[in-house]
């Protein structure tokens, strides 16, 4: 995989000062960054000689620490500082050198990896424009090249398999790459089966899920209830924008029409169990499930955002709770939440499973409704993040049941029983394979129940997306920082 080649690259395991000379911002088009952190080094932007001075003289030239120094623009670096680090050019003409190097950085969404699959079987001269683009519509983005990667990303994961899975950012990355790999398949009608994941993730559910709200990231915020907190931080005009039941598959058709936008990936825990009610309003109000008065029914939501803004130090003409695309920012409003339903409407009225979420979606991102409102916001001053309460799963119905608590009808992944119901409990357990689930975070009054993995009380049989359980893709979301919005 082209993550393997750029490690080679840039001699990550055998030096510890790097400097990259990224002319053509491969970053942008791939994200060496992640790389870089995920062995230990710091990345530092070059962009001023005398400012970069001050950094090598004052952190850098007698620290122990590895560090990343990236170079986009083309300008002085001194002498001193070059021979001090690892120099490495990273150039497409010298990646794909039978490719044309106009054309590939013309494709603003062209995935390196899968240009780096289908490149090692040509031999054929491509380096004119025309050829290069019909070489990518038609070998790149083919189903045989999509196919092939797929597999790659599939026995990836399997070999993570050959060690015990604890960290939560390591399954963070098994999300990304799973979801990466949904999104590619259902583009091509591909069938790719992740079912091997299902057990291994509950088992880290069920064991280190628990912990997770006593953990810090600086980057990012770990859990929704810390996403508030997070946001805030810096005082600043912030947006965000919730879209209800999207998971990372979801966000790979979205983000597949951000001509303009440049964002920041990353990824956050649902509540389980993941409903809208309970995960959504935790999100907004930066609270954990049995702090919240009401964690079964959203009508408390507004006032728990507004809340929470108040407590992080904004004014009450300074907040706006809002729903859908269409309603107005006054002037003094400095604190925004937009909740959009688009996705979970069409997750719970989805018949085609995959491919009909991978179609009705890409219609949605082609209709620009999302990227509009970015750029309206980005207009306004606001700093804008993008995230979701929980994912969406495809399941096989058990048959309809109505029990316990009514949590949200939409939804038929769980059920919420009073501790009085121990025999009912039993009798889910034992006739549809429920899974009985601690209740971490949440109030413990209730016995929750959660189906397992690929199972809901729907119809009989029938094939539906739906939430409310454990599976990966309705617990690790994105959380998205909008770096750039290009208007015009």
């Amino acid at each position: 995989m082209f993550k393997d080649h750029m490690i080679k690259m840039l001699s990550i395991d055998y030096e510890s000062r790097i400097l990259v000379f990224d002319y053509d911002d491969m970053e942008s088009k791939y994200g060496y960054n992640e790389i870089l952190v995920e062995n230990g080094f710091r990345i530092i932007k070059y962009e001023d000689p005398t400012e970069f001075r001050f950094i090598y003289e004052s952190e850098i030239k007698h620290s122990d620490e590895k560090f990343a120094v990236i170079v986009k623009t083309e300008g002085y670096v001194p002498y001193d500082i070059i021979k001090s680090f690892y120099s490495v050019e990273l150039r497409l003409e010298d990646i794909f050198p039978r490719l044309n190097k106009d054309a590939l950085i013309g494709e603003s969404d062209i995935d390196i990896d899968l240009v780096y699959e289908a490149y090692g079987d040509s031999y054929e001269d491509m380096t004119t424009y025309e050829k290069t683009s019909r070489y990518i519509d038609e070998k790149v983005y083919g189903k045989e090249n999509i196919a092939k990667y797929v597999e790659d990303i599939k026995n990836d994961i399997l070999s993570s398999f050959s060690q015990d899975i604890r960290d939560y950012k390591e399954w963070i990355q098994i999300a990304k790459k799973k979801g990466k790999a949904e999104y590619l398949a259902a583009m091509k009608n591909i069938s790719v089966d992740f079912s091997f994941i299902d057990d291994r993730f509950k088992e880290f559910i069920f064991r280190e899920y628990k912990m997770l709200s006593g953990n810090v990231n600086k980057k990012s915020p770990i859990m929704v209830n810390r996403v508030m907190d997070f946001i805030t931080k810096e005082k600043s005009k912030v947006a965000l924008i919730v879209l209800d039941g999207m998971s990372i598959f979801d966000f790979n058709i979205i983000s597949s029409e951000f001509k303009n936008i440049e964002y920041e990936e990353d990824y956050i825990y649902a509540m389980i169990p993941t409903m809208t009610s309970i995960s959504r309003q935790s999100l907004l109000s930066g609270k954990l499930p049995k702090m919240l008065e009401n964690p079964f029914k959203l009508t408390d939501e507004q006032k728990e955002f507004k809340s929470k803004a108040k407590s992080e130090g904004y004014l009450e003409n300074q907040i706006l709770y809002a729903r859908g695309y269409d309603f107005d920012i006054g002037h003094s409003v400095k604190c925004v939440a937009v909740i959009l339903n688009d996705i979970d409407d069409l997750v719970h009225a989805q018949l085609q499973g995959r491919t009909g979420m991978y179609n009705d979606i890409s219609y949605l991102a082609k209709s620009k409704r999302i990227q509009k409102l970015i750029h309206r916001l980005s207009e306004t001053g606001f700093d804008i993040y993008i995230t979701s309460d929980h994912g969406n799963t495809l399941c096989r119905g058990l048959g309809r049941k109505r029990t316990g608590v009514e949590v949200e009808t939409k939804s038929k992944r769980m059920i919420v029983m009073k501790d009085f119901a121990e025999k009912e409990a039993e009798e889910f357990l034992e006739n549809y394979g429920m899974i009985k689930y601690p209740g971490y975070y949440m109030s413990d009054e209730y016995t929750y129940l959660v189906c397992d993995t690929g199972t809901s009380f729907d119809d009989l049989n029938s094939m539906v997306m739906t939430h409310g359980g454990v599976s990966i893709e309705e617990i690790i979301v994105p959380f998205i920082k909008v770096k750039a919005v290009h208007h015009g």
